[in-house]
């Protein structure tokens, strides 16, 4: 692997190989899917509530941060992919949305009623 500042020089044929790279993996992510829809359940549950995600990280790297307690540590990094992995495939055993995705449903569901009436 080569590391250095200069940019990275672009040709057709490094997209090319880049884009039939990337045809690969969703194929086999695809077939992955198709094969053994149970192991993929913990991502599709995260997938299915982004916003309760994306702002639970932001809450809890502000608190870390304030409290002086984040360190970027491995154990910490570890606990932020699998923390909202295990919470999300627990909440979709109960629940058919996230909390802030089902808030936002309701809210922009009651605007959309009152333009119309």
């Amino acid at each position: 692997m080569v590391v250095h500042s200069r940019p990275a020089f672009r040709n057709s044929f490094e997209i090319i190989g880049s884009g039939g790279v990337a045809l690969v993996v969703v194929g086999l992510a695809l077939l992955l899917a198709r094969s053994i829809p149970v192991l993929l359940i913990p991502l599709a549950s995260l997938g299915r509530m982004p916003l309760t995600v994306y702002a639970g990280h932001i809450v809890v790297l502000g608190v870390l941060y304030l409290t002086d307690l984040l360190t970027l540590s491995t154990w910490q990094f570890t606990l932020f992919l699998v923390v909202p992995v295990v919470a999300a495939t627990l909440w979709f055993r109960f629940f058919d949305q996230g909390p802030l995705e089902k808030l936002l449903s309701f809210t922009t569901n009651k605007f959309a009623q009152r333009l119309v009436t």
